[in-house]
């Protein structure tokens, strides 16, 4: 009693561990190296998101009833598990030969394929220019995406691929090195992949994968399909390099068919077999249409039949094609068929059931005694449009049991965990894979792919596959009585539905609460503005193109045509134009997402140039200048979080304040010239050296050691104190705060916790980046008193900081969002605020995140407010935000603080 699951017993020390052993204990997805690039931290965020929110869509036939949340589970450097391998006294069954109609160019013999650790079962080797591949692989035991990636790295002519899902990232980086070296690569993609369908109402919303928008993004040669009614999808997952080579089964190129599913592949370089592949692709290519187009393309009803098969099989005297494509009739066609000459055993591994001929096949088979074991997805078995077919099976007699994904009770997201297998072994002899599920939308109405495969090693692995899932799967239980739709029910709900009822429209969101409006030389300004619900950079044009004597601006990034034309116009009529600019973004270091090294912004280039009393400032250690603010004529001031940017305009949630107030004003021109001081002129001769590199400078973050700690003791001095305000106005509880507070070390922190301390009813925080330990435990303490405590963060960054994890554990309401527009580049979706409101009484808003490096190391600045005007706004924005995001989960295990892990 208590012994580890996987300590070896009595007399069995050498006894191999199971695939749910290895699975046990799982770990959470690390941080990425140092030496990461852009692209490789963003979906490492993208993945923990998910991770966090406990969901991602079932693969299924794409019904509208199928869009269903499901787990994540996420270990990129996770021991990889194994199926158990025969136990000692047992022999790998050897199946019976079978004698082919026609002849196929066949694969070399036989031999053991090892990835390190031994598969537990014998394959074929299939050589393609000059890399081995097995002939059948299954997850969880063998890794199936560095298979995938290593049959990309060897094309070298052409990779034709398509595909249902999508969102592997070392997939992903296959293709972009395929194509930068020459390679041609071309995708066919589901069009409900590309444009997410949600349901009205539904808990989580379908969203575009990162890789997806990678491949729009890097222009690579994409068409989208779809079938002829409105829930057919291309199921198909498969890939063909150079012509030689092809790669097919029920993997999705998805993280939790790696990670969560039982799966298969097949590769081939069978000539028939990868040339009727590559002519389906192109079947699938000629009936897509390119990705900017597709949204607005008018489908066509009906559609041509796929190419049919062209070599055939004899099985017990039955002739079945080597392969089926879809849509038509054929596939329930042959299936049945297969199943009707099956002599002596049927094992059926099928994610999704739903096919009535198929099903009573499977009766007939063992009404006249042939062993049919039947195995389906557990949760699959559960679900409405699918448990009646499970029923039917163990109603009649048939052995039927349900499965979930390998990692079994261990998963700490068991929702993700799926027997995603769509394959049968019949006599031992004959297998018949792929993409499609056994329904009959799988059949008339999507595009998928089917094979028979008689290679004696082949079906002994699925054989073997097959023999240790059954024997850790549960019995489906039989039920006292067992209907199915006929056949023709099912062609008809498929061809011909239902009306679905109308849509009701979503009831318009009310307008935000209005603004106080002022005056500023000739113009009326509002005093705060909301993206994506306010403009923002009109009415910052707006004021520098009134500007009579100065413009004072400090910014960390800029992008925006209409600000530059606004502040050279200035500069030309006369007006004084001073810039102060974060100086990492223009003496950039570092490797940009397409491998090369990153270079300064096109438009700071051209702002660096034009002419303006220009000044770099860096922060301390790893600081930066983060401000970004406006002061007009030393009257008028614009500050927030907005950068000015067009991803600030057009892609984030973001919060503004416009105020002529004098006292606030004087302070930024005050803490505008202690900026200047610490600033530095631009080295034109650095910045064009930089203009011209070719490789990449690594960033301070990736130097080696003692390079590190000569650039940290280079910044070690301190900045003098940042200016203050003598006078604190803003009260709160009988706590008094200043207008505004700067850093480095200015006491922004301090006075947050302040008045979260004096919260005594509500506490709403919107932060893009939370990394400061105190501010979370006086959060915390808020809500241990009974304070409503609010917190909304944005997805990207919780992946970084993790503090969501910690404040939902502790019972906090978090909650997590990007941009305001699923539609766009998820790159750049931010939630981008920095405020905080307590009790509906007080605003702090600013540049501010709160994070140790934001207090110490950065310029920034964090304002108080109290009018009750602004604050009802920022109360307003901030629900209206927080009933758009997505409820955190509560994760299974408290998180460590890292200083506190590290003892």
């Amino acid at each position: 009693a208590g012994a580890p699951a996987d300590a070896p017993r009595p007399g069995d020390a050498a006894r191999p561990k199971t695939a749910l052993e290895h699975l046990a204990a799982p770990e959470r997805l690390p941080a990425p190296s140092a030496d990461a690039d852009a692209a490789e931290r963003r979906d490492h965020a993208a993945r923990v998101f998910d991770l966090k929110l406990g969901r991602e869509d079932a693969d299924t036939d794409g019904l509208p009833w199928a869009v269903r949340a499901a787990a994540s589970l996420f270990r990129l450097d996770a021991p990889r598990s194994r199926l158990a391998p025969v136990p000692p006294g047992e022999s790998q069954p050897e199946p019976e030969g079978v004698e082919t109609h026609a002849t196929i160019k066949r694969d070399p013999p036989p031999a053991p394929i090892d990835d390190g650790g031994g598969p537990g079962y014998a394959t074929r080797e299939v050589p393609f220019n000059g890399q081995v591949f097995p002939s059948v692989a299954f997850r969880p035991n063998v890794a199936v995406d560095a298979l995938i990636v290593k049959a990309i790295d060897s094309a070298k002519t052409s990779v034709k691929v398509s595909l249902y899902e999508f969102n592997s990232r070392a997939i992903l980086k296959a293709l972009q090195a395929a194509r930068k070296r020459g390679v041609n690569v071309q995708v066919v993609l589901d069009y409900r992949a590309v444009f997410p369908h949600n349901e009205p109402g539904s808990e989580y919303k379908r969203r575009r994968s990162e890789q997806i928008w990678a491949l729009v993004r890097d222009g690579f040669d994409i068409r989208v399909t779809r079938t002829a009614t409105e829930y057919g999808i291309n199921h198909n997952k498969f890939l063909v390099a150079d012509g030689k080579l092809a790669e097919f089964g029920s993997y999705n190129w998805s993280y939790t068919s790696e990670m969560n599913h039982y799966e298969n592949v097949v590769f081939t370089a069978e000539a028939d077999r990868v040339a009727a592949l590559e002519g389906y692709w192109q079947y699938l290519w000629d009936r897509g249409v390119p990705e900017p187009q597709a949204k607005g393309h008018e489908w066509p009803s009906v559609v041509p039949a796929p190419p049919a098969a062209t070599v055939f099989i004899d099985f017990n005297g039955t002739k079945l094609p080597a392969w089926v494509f879809t849509p038509g009739d054929s596939f329930e066609d042959t299936v049945v068929a297969a199943l009707d000459a099956a002599r002596t055993s049927v094992d059926y591994a099928m994610f999704s059931p739903r096919s009535t001929r198929v099903t009573e096949a499977l009766v007939r088979a063992h009404q006249r005694g042939v062993k049919v074991r039947a195995l389906i997805d557990e949760s699959q078995s559960k679900a409405e449009y699918f448990k009646p077919f499970a029923d039917y099976l163990a109603f009649h007699g048939v052995e039927t049991k349900v499965l979930a994904g390998p990692n079994g009770a261990e998963s700490d997201f068991p929702l993700a965990e799926k027997m995603h297998n769509k394959f049968m072994v019949l006599d031992g002899r004959l297998v018949q894979t792929g993409s499609a599920n056994h329904t009959k939308r799988a059949s008339i109405d999507n595009y998928e792919n089917a094979f028979f495969l008689e290679d004696k090693t082949d079906a002994a692995a699925f054989s073997f596959v097959f023999k240790h899932m059954f024997g850790v799967a549960r019995p489906h239980p039989a039920p006292a009585r067992a209907e199915i739709p006929t056949d023709e029910q099912l062609a008809r709900d498929i061809l011909d539905p239902p009306a679905k009822p109308p849509v009701p429209p979503q009831p318009e969101e009310p307008p935000l609460p209005a603004a106080r409006t002022f005056t500023f030389n000739g113009r009326q300004y509002p005093s705060r503005a909301f993206r994506p619900y306010d403009p923002v950079v009109s009415h910052v044009v707006a004021a520098i193109d009134s500007a009579k004597k100065s413009v004072k601006i400090a910014i960390y990034q800029f992008d925006q045509r209409e600000v530059l034309d606004a502040l050279q116009a200035a500069k030309k009529r006369g007006v004084a134009v001073q810039v102060v600019l974060d100086r990492a973004h223009v003496y950039t270091t570092g490797t940009s997402h397409e491998g090369g090294p990153r270079k300064p912004r096109p438009m700071i280039v051209e702002l660096v140039k034009s002419g303006f009393d220009l000044l770099l400032v860096r922060g301390q250690r790893s600081g930066i200048q983060h401000n970004k603010f406006v002061v007009v004529d030393d009257l008028f001031l614009e500050t927030g979080s907005y950068n000015f940017t067009k991803q600030s305009e057009d892609d984030h949630y973001e919060s503004v304040i416009f105020t002529m107030d004098k006292g606030r004003v004087g302070l930024y021109r005050r803490y505008f010239n202690y900026l200047r001081d610490a600033g530095e002129e631009v080295d034109f001769a650095k910045l064009e050296e930089i203009l011209t590199r070719t490789e990449a400078v690594p960033e301070e973050g990736d130097l080696e050691p003692e390079a590190a700690r000569r650039a940290e003791g280079e910044r070690e001095s301190k900045f003098p104190a940042p200016p203050t305000d003598a006078s604190e106005p803003v009260s709160l509880h009988g706590e008094t705060f200043p207008r505004t507070i700067f850093s480095p070390q200015g006491g922004i922190e301090e006075a947050v916790i302040r008045a979260i301390d004096a919260a005594q009813t509500s506490l709403e925080v919107a932060m893009f980046s939370f990394y400061s330990r105190p501010i979370a435990e006086a959060i915390k303490r808020a809500f241990d008193r009974g304070v409503k405590t609010s917190v909304l963060l944005d997805r990207s960054q919780t992946a970084l900081s993790k503090i969501d994890d910690w404040l939902a554990w502790h019972g906090v309401d978090v909650r997590l969002i990007s941009g305001p527009d699923d539609e766009r580049d998820p790159l750049y979706q931010k939630m981008h605020n920095k405020f905080m409101v307590v009790d509906g009484l007080m605003v702090e808003m600013g540049s501010f995140n709160y994070s140790p490096n934001a207090e110490n190391n950065s310029f920034e600045n964090a304002n108080f407010l109290d009018d009750e005007s602004d604050v009802a706004g920022f109360v307003a924005y901030f629900q209206r935000m927080f009933g758009l995001a997505v409820k955190a989960r509560k994760p299974r295990r408290e998180p460590v603080w890292k200083e506190d892990a590290k003892t």
